[in-house]
């Protein structure tokens, strides 16, 4: 059984660069085995993230991408800071408000309206986590957060029996994709936040998070996530956005790598999160004449397009960063 747990170590160790594997497989495979019982007939859970993750580290030092790694968990703060403003929002102005009297729905998930709810709590915990106790178990709780986030659409239509498009419209219980695929995206984003912060960075997704109490007027209304989602997530782009590049300024000021990884870095779950404000100044540049097709498959679409592109030009920015960096080191072996 030893031998079977032992490939498949070795096929987990794949996500290394060849030359790693060859330098300090053996090592890896016999430390892990170490950790195991006898019985064991997978790789643990924790050890395959920890190979996976590992290895990115690994393929981006040999691609020289210098300052990625850093830049991706400053951004990474950066997400989990906007993701608690929404939050907040979620829970204050849908989850826990009071429905209007024209809706007969009440709270379908204890004090919440939708799954989302347990979602938004889970997130503002791993702020809190965050803050007092960085490490593995903030990540984890995020990764929660994340997980029910993607399901509370799928089980708030089965617990409501809602899966025609007229019935999930307007439906207080099933929240709207709208609002869950940017804060997706703000989540996977977030995974990376990291493990020793400094004592003033800990702190930032926190008191991010109590933002919406000072100036709650100020995010608009609606008791759907449909409605109120665009408002809100046009300031928390303008905030996310002026936070980024504040950090890029102040790390290029310092000539640190860093400053030219936070803005790629922070750039998709930031278009999504635009994705109505890049509508709307489209009608504006077509005069008003807005296209006549549903407003659903319009935010759909702006959506996918301009997540491949974000994500489509960090993967160029990396490759970019990778030829530059093995010139370099040829042209200092040369000289």
């Amino acid at each position: 059984m030893s031998g079977r747990l032992e490939r498949r170590y070795r096929r987990l160790l794949r996500a290394y660069p060849a030359h790693y594997r060859a330098a300090r497989g053996d090592e890896l495979v016999d430390t892990y085995l170490d950790t195991v019982g006898p019985d064991r007939r997978w790789p643990d859970l924790r050890d395959a993230a920890d190979v996976l993750a590992g290895g990115a580290r690994a393929r981006l030092r040999a691609r020289e991408a210098s300052g990625l790694p850093g830049g991706v968990s400053i951004a990474a703060v950066l997400a989990l800071a906007a993701g608690s403003i929404l939050s907040t929002v979620w829970l204050l102005g849908i989850e826990l408000a009071s429905p209007p009297a024209h809706h007969r729905a009440g709270h379908a998930f204890g004090p919440f309206r939708t799954l989302a709810g347990v979602a938004w709590t889970a997130w503002l915990g791993a702020a809190a986590l965050f803050a007092l106790r960085p490490g593995r178990w903030c990540r984890w709780l995020v990764g929660v957060a994340v997980v029910l986030i993607a399901a509370a659409r799928p089980v708030g239509m089965a617990v409501t029996g809602a899966w025609e498009p007229y019935q999930m419209w307007g439906n207080p219980s099933v929240p709207s994709l709208v609002a869950l695929v940017p804060h997706l995206a703000l989540g996977f984003l977030a995974l990376a936040v990291p493990t020793r912060p400094g004592r003033v960075v800990r702190w930032m997704p926190l008191l991010a998070a109590l933002v919406p109490l000072g100036v709650s007027g100020g995010w608009g209304s609606g008791w759907t996530y449909a409605t109120l989602a665009p408002s809100v997530f046009a300031r928390v782009a303008t905030l996310l956005l002026v936070a980024a590049v504040a950090v890029a300024i102040h790390l290029l000021v310092r000539r640190d790598a860093r400053a030219a990884w936070v803005l790629p870095a922070v750039l998709p779950p930031l278009v999504l999160l635009a994705v109505d404000p890049i509508i709307g100044f489209g009608v504006r540049l077509s005069h008003g004449d807005p296209l006549a097709v549903p407003i659903w498959f319009e935010r759909s679409t702006v959506s996918v397009v301009l997540t491949v592109l974000t994500l489509g030009l960090l993967s160029l920015a990396i490759t970019v960063s990778g030829h530059r960096g093995r010139h370099h080191a040829a042209a200092t072996d040369r000289g």
